[in-house]
């Protein structure tokens, strides 16, 4: 049954097995408040039905569920380290470099050919899901960001990078970007870029 004016928003991903007719009517009626469309997945073909089956079910229904079209953002990732895996100390100086190289406890490669434009002196960077965190203490405008490591530990090859002070200096994806050209008519209403 419906709840009745809540602060708290229930948001549904669509699926295969969610994204047919009288299921996504079952959970309109339980409640959903936003359909969240996982655009790393599936056709622009699927999407499409999708958005199209929510808008008819929300005037069916007279209800008003968003859409919410979840863009993927960049892949960061270091490159491959010799003698893996390396430990990072608290501390130490700490390189990232946007020409290939083969890691060592100086210097690593990241694949964000313009990080080095794009960072700022202060900015934190978190590596491996957060379990190492570096603070930038100075770039070349190039090739070369150093930073000092405020949490250190072990680091192994191709883990991600999390960019939390940079915001929109990553360029999207090709998916994004396709997406981005999707027809108006055609995308939610509310887009966000993935962590």
């Amino acid at each position: 049954m419906r709840r009745e004016r809540s602060h708290t928003k229930l948001i549904a991903t669509l699926g295969p097995a969610s994204a047919h007719r009288e299921v996504l009517r079952k959970m309109f009626m339980e409640g959903i408040d936003v359909c969240r469309l996982n655009l790393s997945h599936g056709s622009r073909f699927d999407h499409a039905a999708s958005i199209k089956l929510i808008r008819e079910l929300n005037k069916e229904l007279n209800m008003n569920v968003a859409i919410l079209a979840d863009l993927q953002g960049p892949k960061l990732r270091i490159g491959m380290i010799e003698n893996e895996p390396i430990t990072l100390k608290e501390g130490n100086e700490f390189s990232l470099l946007s020409t290939e190289c083969t890691g060592t406890e100086k210097e690593v490669y990241l694949n964000y050919e313009r990080f080095p434009e794009d960072v700022r002196i202060g900015d934190t960077i978190l590596i491996d899901d957060g379990r190492i965190k570096l603070k930038v203490t100075g770039s070349d405008g190039k090739q070369r960001v150093t930073t000092e490591v405020v949490n250190g530990g072990p680091l192994s090859s191709r883990k991600g990078i999390n960019l939390p002070d940079t915001g929109g200096g990553c360029r999207c994806g090709e998916r994004s970007a396709r997406w981005g050209r999707f027809p108006h008519a055609e995308r939610g209403d509310l887009h966000r870029k993935a962590p």
